[in-house]
């Protein structure tokens, strides 16, 4: 034994790895059920699979575009003799999106489901947190919190797709994107591509035929808060694709001119999902 400055014994540093105090540490906390209910809802807390930074990038792509109509159809009967008489009333198309989760650095938390299955206190806690999810066929609900950004890879094949164009006009009930985050491939805050966010000019319609995709569809959108581009620098050699962002900056005040509400704020994150403020290399 050696004496420390303070004057308390110490055990040599071979002691400290000894096999004895490695077969002491502790593998479960059997105690935990009879801790105070404040307590253990706070180690929940603390254990919630919430990402770096508290948020977590989602990156997927829209897989399906799903379509169901409903038909209302009345039954009247005119007297006792006399057979029943239908008569449709109305036919209702509903839509929405089904999305594939994508490899990601923060997908060990999304898979992260523990707390889902270990007691009903876990599982309430994770639902409390996780409010939001996108339906997937093979993940099956991908739960999110609203401080995640939902990265959407292939939005430039979706706007190409007649179906989905379709369902943003009047007359199609579309469900939106559930999240309040929103980010879309870098080459849509190009000039070339700001057809597609807006109209053309403020006498068109806010759904042609032929641009204001991305702002057809965010009107959908109702919880949306924020929504831009990832910047990975890792993969992007230049940031000349982002030389658009100032002219949409100018054209969404307009928007919301046109619109008479606030239009969600218009975001450059990095792959990690923080904010850039400057397009020059880190």
């Amino acid at each position: 034994m050696r004496r420390t400055p303070t004057g308390i014994m110490n055990p040599p540093e071979q002691a400290m790895d000894s096999p004895t105090s490695r077969s002491s540490l502790l593998t479960d906390f059997p105690l935990f059920p009879k801790l105070p209910l404040e307590l253990r809802l706070k180690v929940w807390k603390h254990a919630l699979p919430i990402g770096p930074h508290d948020l977590r990038m989602i990156k997927v792509t829209v897989s399906t575009i799903v379509t169901t109509s409903t038909t209302t159809t009345s039954i009247q009967r005119k007297g006792s003799e006399q057979p029943p008489k239908s008569k449709i009333k109305e036919t209702k198309a509903s839509s929405s999106l089904t999305f594939c989760l994508l490899e990601h650095k923060h997908n060990d938390y999304l898979r992260d489901l523990g707390m889902l299955r270990a007691c009903s206190e876990s599982r309430n806690i994770y639902l409390k947190h996780f409010t939001q999810s996108l339906r997937s066929g093979e993940e099956g609900l991908i739960r999110f919190a609203g401080e995640d950004i939902v990265y959407i890879s292939n939005m430039d094949e979706l706007s190409c797709v007649g179906k989905f164009r379709n369902i943003l006009k009047p007359g199609d009930v579309f469900e939106g994107i559930p999240c309040q985050k929103l980010a879309i491939e870098i080459c849509w805050f190009s000039r070339w591509r700001l057809l597609y966010w807006l109209p053309v000019s403020a006498t068109r319609t806010l759904f042609p035929t032929h641009d204001g995709v991305v702002l057809a569809m965010i009107t959908h959108c109702k919880e949306l808060r924020e929504i831009g581009v990832v910047l990975d620098y890792r993969k992007e050699s230049r940031v000349h694709t982002l030389d658009g962002r100032d002219d949409l900056r100018r054209r969404w005040k307009a928007c919301e001119e046109l619109q008479g509400q606030k239009m969600p704020e218009l975001r450059v994150w990095d792959a990690e999902g923080n904010k850039v403020e400057r397009l020059d290399r880190k």
